[in-house]
């Protein structure tokens, strides 16, 4: 029988499993740069809708044109995050915040690397070293673990970082899934939040190599999205150029590819295009921005304007 400051077992975890974790304290800090995006509030947004391809049509061709710039919003305010892009996140701290966080989390990855042995179906409290407790619990395997966050404090004196929320590792088949449900950091006075977050990686290559970023958020109309595959360059000033795949409750997912979107400090975008691909693996719906607050539709080659 074997004993660590984790719990007491005669079996542990292996080695990728203790490199979930390690990941997953890495990450507690690369979120933190991540900023803005809709959702919030206490409740986690989870989208719970179609994810089949969507088939565009006259009756659902203005959901699906509304969708495709919600999505556009969400992966560009995801910001020059150390991470792959898709991450939809609230609030935001401070670059000196940020820092911190990414420092803390570190210290806290190296703390936990340096021979700490994680036993397999343990329940275990991990206390923080300024406050607060993370439970640690596996499944029967080893290969699951749930860590929930409940004021964990790490730090010192004015460099103190409080994380709470729920990170879920599962392994299915060729893929691990990193999961982030309600998690907040916080830092002198500064509040993070990543509302509903999966990546999903090959079990084979381990987290950051290849990995698919899921962000479900909830947009500036109340509905819930989901995107994925979303990549994004460019600047506000010069415009940004978006790629994703933007799923829509009620009628599945769209490919977009938007060019030259310039953001209003209102919402929306004042100018640019995004071109829509949907179940039929065609281009067949077009949007140009004549506005902040206004959209020109294209399908089937009639042109109407509609609100963003």
């Amino acid at each position: 029988m074997s004993t660590s400051k984790f719990g007491t077992s005669s079996q542990f975890f292996s080695g990728r499993t203790i490199s979930a974790w390690l990941g997953s304290l890495f990450l507690m800090g690369a979120l933190t740069a991540c900023g803005g995006g809709g959702g919030g509030g206490d409740d986690v947004t989870e989208y719970k809708g179609k994810t089949t391809a969507a088939s565009v049509n006259e009756s659902n061709k203005e959901d699906l044109a509304v969708a495709a710039p919600q999505g556009s919003s969400a992966t560009i305010s995801q910001g020059d995050a150390d991470l792959p892009t898709g991450v939809v996140a609230t609030g935001g701290l401070s670059s000196e915040n940020q820092a911190l966080v990414q420092s803390v989390s570190e210290r806290l990855a190296a703390s936990v690397a340096d021979g700490v042995s994680f036993a397999v179906g343990a329940k275990v409290d991990i206390e923080g070293s300024c406050g607060g407790k993370a439970v640690f619990e596996s499944n029967a395997t080893g290969t699951d673990f749930t860590i929930n966050y409940r004021d964990f404090c790490e730090g010192s004196a004015g460099e103190r970082v409080v994380f709470n929320g729920t990170f879920d590792y599962e392994e299915k088949g060729d893929f691990s899934f990193y999961r982030y449900r309600n998690f907040v950091v916080r830092s002198n006075g500064e509040t993070q939040r990543i509302d509903n977050l999966t990546i999903k990686c090959s079990t084979s290559t381990g987290f950051g190599i290849g990995c698919e970023v899921i962000s479900d958020f909830a947009g500036t109309n109340g509905r819930t999205y989901r995107i994925s595959n979303a990549t994004f360059s460019g600047s506000a000033e010069s415009g940004y150029d978006v790629e994703a795949r933007v799923f829509d409750g009620d009628h599945g997912y769209i490919d977009i590819v938007a060019t030259g979107l310039i953001p209003c400090e209102s919402g929306g975008f004042s100018s640019g295009s995004i071109v829509v691909t949907d179940s039929s693996d065609s281009e067949v719906l077009e949007i140009t921005f004549v506005s902040c607050s206004e959209m020109t539709v294209t399908f089937n080659g009639n042109a109407e304007t509609i609100a963003q």
